[in-house]
């Protein structure tokens, strides 16, 4: 699975934590609601590996694995067997171009921040 090769949304966690805010705040709000949200923009791995190159001034290299491996990992961490497998199931979903993360974009889905914009103001000053 060539993960690299389509682009998949990527969203701030301020954004996801402005809309569960919003959802709170809500007196007419009844407790439950699922909401599609995705980033401004989707992106490869690749695009994402370049952009955090330049943002945080350093060599970045995307380097893909297998999801075995990823799950052996999590295993020699103590990564209940439970754990290992629902993310696998995520890598795999993230790897498929026509899977459930190819959702259509809609404007109620949409979240302001860029990935760069995250890049630049969320992680560049927890390096420095």
């Amino acid at each position: 699975m060539k993960w690299y090769n389509h682009d998949i949304p990527w969203i701030s966690t301020d954004d996801i934590g402005d809309e569960a805010a919003n959802y709170l705040l809500d007196d007419a709000w009844a407790g439950q609601w699922t909401r599609n949200l995705m980033g401004p923009e989707n992106l490869t791995l690749v695009e994402t590996t370049a952009m955090l190159s330049q943002v945080l001034d350093r060599s970045i290299k995307y380097v893909q694995v297998t999801i075995e491996s990823i799950q052996q990992y999590l295993a020699s961490t103590g990564a209940t067997p439970d754990v290992q497998r629902e993310l696998g199931n995520l890598f795999r979903a993230l790897g498929n171009p026509d899977g459930v993360y190819a959702t259509v974009r809609t404007p109620e889905a949409l979240t302001p921040t860029t990935f760069e914009q995250f890049a630049k103001y969320k992680l560049l000053p927890n390096i420095c």
